[in-house]
């Protein structure tokens, strides 16, 4: 019985997205164009050269100086600048448990953010929403011990033809994913609160170029900020198990503590 309903389930949502790609496929294709324009023009320019510039440090001594003589740890300073999935890139590349590092260095790249948020909202409350952010991971290394990373001196050589396969390899993957979240019939809902919340835990750019058209109260739109600043939607969460593909993936309690963090100090501050 459970297998013949399981059947019934699986032929229900073929038909379904049978009917979909049927109905909507003018829409459908513009969004698989715009998506791929999207990752050509934001996606491939920052992500390749990071991935680059990651394999680059691995292979380099710069990590283990860095740590030496600054106690800084380059995996928690560069996932600051260049976002995720890069910190996720930047992790792989070491033989730890991968949750509390991805716990504390999910971000949105800074480039991008800033670029976004400054669309939106005055100098203070950008300056704001991502310097929050910023403090509230701090603030969970404080409370959870990361993994030891072993930056010693490193005898590795860097081999650019191997760096390039293996970076564009992940893009291609990020742009599958890419291309899966913005096809979600989310366009097709009436309700703008219940699209706007839809769009902040799918796809960060899509989200914040949705909500840049949609007229709603700033402080709304503080709030969905919030939201998608802190979760980084579903597609970075693909993105990141496209890239940490041999272990499970369990952070989420951190995240949420990251959340209301995040909310409680920019209610504080913002409103």
């Amino acid at each position: 019985m459970r297998y013949i309903l399981k059947c019934l389930c699986f032929f229900t949502l073929f038909i379904f997205i049978f009917l979909y790609i049927i109905f909507y496929k003018d829409t459908l294709s513009g969004i698989v164009l715009n998506t791929i324009l999207l990752w050509i023009k934001n996606i491939v320019p920052v992500l390749f050269p990071t991935f680059i510039l990651s394999d680059l440090l691995f292979n380099s001594n710069i990590p283990f100086y860095l740590y030496k003589y600054f106690h800084l740890n380059y995996i928690l300073l560069f996932s600051v600048l260049f976002g995720s999935p890069s910190n996720a890139y930047l992790i792989s590349n070491y033989n730890v448990n991968y949750d509390k590092y991805l716990s504390v260095t999910k971000y949105t790249s800074l480039i991008f953010i800033y670029s976004m948020l400054s669309r939106l909202f005055n100098l203070y409350t950008t300056l704001v929403l991502i310097l929050v952010n910023i403090l509230c991971n701090f603030i969970l290394i404080k409370f959870i011990k990361l993994p030891k990373i072993d930056l010693s001196i490193n005898s590795n050589k860097f081999n650019l033809i191997d760096s390039i396969n293996r970076s564009f390899s992940v893009l291609v993957s990020i742009l599958g994913i890419l291309i899966f979240t913005n096809l979600l019939p989310i366009f097709l809902i009436h309700n703008e609160y219940i699209k706007l919340f839809l769009y902040s835990i799918t796809e960060i750019t899509t989200f914040f170029n949705y909500l840049n058209i949609y007229n709603v109260t700033y402080y709304i739109k503080i709030l969905f900020s919030i939201i998608a600043i802190s979760s980084c939607g579903i597609s970075i969460e693909l993105q990141i198990k496209s890239i940490i593909t041999d272990t499970s993936i369990n952070y989420y309690k951190y995240r949420l503590i990251h959340f209301i963090l995040y909310l409680l100090i920019c209610i504080m501050l913002l409103y």
